[in-house]
């Protein structure tokens, strides 16, 4: 199709294309052709189609949003049952350098510290239920 306006007119995309339409008719790849409609250029055509954009709906095995205390706790628990020596500090709490390399992101501080605190209430509970 060919396009023409009157004083000429810059058609730019979010796809980083840009071009111009002036005043006289040249042929405008179908990419242009939406935007020059858009920008008020006269077509050489009187029906003209214009592709529909059928936005994509995200599928039932899409990917969920992480939830970041179940990745800390997992990777707690995997740290507590290695036990290696360095993964945790010398008052006994787990070095967040270690944690974050196991959970694939850097975790806040007092974060670990409370899901820690209860992994370890939750496990002395444990301990008192196998001794009775």
């Amino acid at each position: 199709m060919q396009f023409r306006h009157p004083d000429g007119a810059r058609l730019a995309l979010t796809t980083g294309h840009v071009t111009h339409v002036g005043p006289d008719w040249a042929p405008l790849h179908p990419l242009f052709h939406a935007e020059a409609l858009a920008q008020g250029c006269e077509c050489d055509q009187r029906t003209i189609r214009t592709r529909q954009v059928v936005t994509p709906r995200a599928s039932d095995t899409a990917v969920k949003a992480l939830d970041e205390s179940e990745l800390i706790r997992g990777a707690l628990m995997t740290l507590a049952q290695r036990q290696q020596p360095g993964d945790l500090t010398a008052d006994g709490m787990p070095d967040l350098k270690v944690v974050a390399s196991l959970c694939g992101f850097r975790a806040k501080r007092e974060t670990v510290h409370a899901i820690w605190h209860d992994l370890v209430a939750a496990n002395l509970g444990d301990d008192a239920d196998d001794e009775t």
